[in-house]
């Protein structure tokens, strides 16, 4: 149904971006196989730029046909006074579950993995002929849980930009820095 939706849309709109929520929450750099197939089955039928939220941190970003597709953006706002029943279960209590997804100390109420104050607010220029243009700004969470754009000089923003190549590193993308923007091309 997504398939033909996209097809529908790319008949009536100059541009056609798929924004939905998925993926695999607090695990780094772990995209599953589904947001994949969905993600290219949806450019593949017309989609001009697919967008990606749930997993509470940034995602892998990638360039599949000249396109660009963000696994995850991370959070805006996003916290929690209480711990998540699942820290209780074995599985987290061992470790299993806790690889890179260890509490930040210094965001008790962001309780998704240091990770979770870091996120992308996604740019892109479009025209009627297309996506001219597709950049990220980096963001972090400041003291008070407030979602701060970051500024290229700010110890942050080097930060944000080594942990998506690290997160991309198995996808087909290239970054480059102009200006505060960090700009995704093939």
């Amino acid at each position: 149904m997504l398939v033909e939706d996209i097809r529908a849309l790319r008949q009536e709109a100059d541009i056609v971006i798929l924004a939905f929520h998925s993926g695999v929450i607090r695990l780094p750099r772990v995209i599953s196989d589904y947001q994949v197939a969905v993600a290219h089955a949806a450019i593949d039928a017309g989609a001009d730029l697919v967008v990606a939220h749930a997993p509470h941190i940034p995602k892998a970003v990638e360039m599949y046909k000249g396109k660009a597709i963000f696994y995850s953006l991370g959070v805006f706002a996003m916290t929690k006074g209480f711990p998540a029943p699942s820290w209780a279960e074995p599985a987290w209590s061992h470790g299993a579950v806790r690889n890179h997804t260890d509490l930040d100390p210094e965001f008790p109420l962001m309780p998704y993995g240091e990770a979770c104050t870091l996120s992308l607010l996604a740019k892109a220029v479009v025209s009627k002929e297309g996506v001219l243009r597709v950049a990220f700004l980096p963001m972090a969470m400041d003291k008070r849980y407030r979602p701060e754009v970051l500024r290229r000089g700010h110890p942050k923003f080097d930060e944000v930009l080594n942990y998506m190549e690290w997160a991309s590193v198995d996808m087909p993308h290239t970054f480059h820095v102009d200006g505060d923007e960090v700009v995704v091309t093939a």
